[in-house]
């Protein structure tokens, strides 16, 4: 009897570690979407500013042409950035899938220990 309090200990200890891990997760992914939304807002403030000054400069087509490929650029590297994070998120989640797997099997295991 003490082998299976021990093993069910054992168990829930790893799925209170596993629900930690999730969370701490899931904050530092939080954190990190939360960045790249203010980004997004300062580059959004930024292409309103630079698009009146596109305006401004519809007679000079060097600058305004130097001023588009700048934005296409930041955007780029934008979604550069959210792609990033979303691998990130992926690569979690199979983590998250591999280790409910091995608790799985430890249960199981336990119960069948008991049976």
């Amino acid at each position: 009897m003490a082998r299976t309090t021990s093993s069910s200990i054992n168990i829930e200890v790893q799925m209170l570690e596993l629900v930690r891990k999730e969370v701490d997760n899931d904050l530092k992914l939080e954190k990190k979407f939360r960045v790249l939304c203010l980004e997004v807002i300062d580059i959004t403030e930024t292409e309103e500013q630079e698009i009146g000054q596109l305006e401004k400069l519809s007679d000079d087509s060097m600058a305004a042409e130097e001023l588009v490929r700048k934005e296409v650029d930041n955007d780029l590297k934008l979604e550069k950035k959210f792609r990033v994070l979303c691998l990130e998120v992926i690569d979690i989640h199979k983590q998250m899938e591999q280790e409910i797997g091995q608790l799985e099997k430890l249960s199981d295991d336990s119960m069948a220990a008991e049976g």
